[in-house]
């Protein structure tokens, strides 16, 4: 995001949550949904990034894989730190 080609980056990655969500491997398409928001944290867009981390941790908290739902929590701690929330962080 921070090389100016952050719109390609929303595009490929909706392209990729849409694949696996067509699939019906819904733990790729939350993993990817959660990459999408951390590239709205660096580009700036933190209600979108906020809203795509909760999206995401909705699946990936039910995952038998234990890292999933941690990696939903560290982005949501990462969101929360950008936007001065530190108890959330």
């Amino acid at each position: 995001a921070k090389t100016g080609r952050t719109p390609l980056a929303r595009r490929e990655l909706g392209a990729a949550i849409a694949l696996d969500t067509a699939e019906g491997n819904r733990a790729a398409a939350a993993s990817t949904m959660l990459e999408l928001a951390r590239v709205e944290l660096a580009a700036g867009k933190l209600a979108e990034a906020r809203a795509g981390a909760a999206r995401a941790k909705r699946t990936l908290s039910r995952s038998e894989n234990p890292r999933h739902a941690l990696a939903a929590e560290w982005a949501e701690a990462e969101i929360a730190r950008a936007t001065g929330d530190r108890a959330a962080a």
